[in-house]
């Protein structure tokens, strides 16, 4: 049968075509759609008998798919936009990136009209195509619910829309079913997940760390060198004491972090446990102060001559 508009006069398809286009195991080249309004029983606005039909693309020049006849259909009826329709599709290939995209459109510009679409297989010429995955998280955005057929929906669409050779006869599922529905459930589950896009935040002014860990922690990557004997003492009143770089005290020949300022150094435990300082009147004179001492007391006691 020729594809166009005479497909809007099919209602009902043989056993041998609707397995050959709905077996989930098998890649045929033609798309079938069936579809099904349910609405209002009165003064719903659809044509009668156009209730439900089956559709299928046409190609290859100039090509439309099934999708884009049912939108026509359903725009030529002129339907309420005070009542709500439900329009429930069987697809034998899930729609493709352009038609997801007029579907989504659709759907927004009608908001009285809900879609549900379960497809027997994943339209696996765009499988790796971001336009095409991108294509069906945009139409689940719109509004629209999007399955793979299950042994349920196959045997759904069997019985509404297959002509039985023999009346009575019932839906007999082919090898694998299962499986391979659950194997394309699985891949639509993954594109539909919403993209998680990583941002690191780096901060331009990284925040103020404690004091007390500044000061105990030394700069990353940094050499420990010995201090030069001249920068190691100082002569003081109480005798020499040992210092550290900038200015601090330390212990003699410490090792301190090149490059590393003097707050960020930690302080040496000579400073921090320091005793008291002895008052001078207890200190004992050393050798050399005391011979300084005898040589002073010596000049003050021999008589002063000179000229008058």
């Amino acid at each position: 049968m020729d594809a166009g508009r005479e497909a809007w006069d099919r209602h009902l398809l043989d056993e041998d075509t609707f397995n050959e286009n709905f077996r989930n195991d098998d890649w045929p080249s033609r798309t079938y759609l069936c579809y099904k309004v349910e609405g209002p029983i009165q003064g719903s606005g659809v044509p009668l008998g156009q209730d439900k039909g089956i559709l299928r693309n046409k190609g290859p020049e100039p090509s439309c798919h099934a999708e884009c006849y049912l939108l026509e259909q359903i725009q030529s009826w002129n339907l309420d936009p005070k009542l709500h329709y439900g329009v429930t599709c069987f697809l034998s290939w899930s729609p493709c990136a352009k038609c997801a995209q007029k579907m989504a459109r659709f759907l927004q510009e009608n908001s009285h009209v809900s879609l549900k679409l379960f497809a027997s297989r994943l339209y696996t010429r765009e499988q790796y195509d971001e336009n095409y995955k991108e294509g069906l998280r945009t139409l689940k955005r719109a509004g629209a619910s999007i399955a793979i057929m299950t042994y349920r929906e196959f045997e759904l669409c069997w019985k509404t829309f297959v002509l039985h050779d023999q009346e009575g006869s019932c839906f007999q599922p082919w090898p694998f079913l299962h499986e391979e529905s659950q194997k394309f459930s699985e891949k639509l589950q993954a594109i539909l997940q919403p993209r998680v896009v990583l941002v690191r935040l780096r901060s331009a002014r990284a925040s103020p760390e404690p004091a007390s860990d500044a000061l105990h922690r030394p700069a990353p990557h940094s050499r420990l060198l010995p201090l030069p004997r001249s920068e190691r003492t100082v002569r003081c009143r109480s005798g020499r004491r040992p210092l550290g770089g900038d200015g601090e005290a330390g212990a003699r020949g410490a090792r301190v972090p090149v490059g590393v300022p003097a707050l960020q150094r930690a302080p040496p435990a000579a400073a921090l446990q320091r005793a008291p300082a002895t008052p001078p009147s207890a200190q004992s004179p050393g050798p050399r102060r005391a011979r300084r001492g005898r040589q002073r007391g010596e000049r003050a006691a021999a008589p002063r001559t000179g000229n008058l």
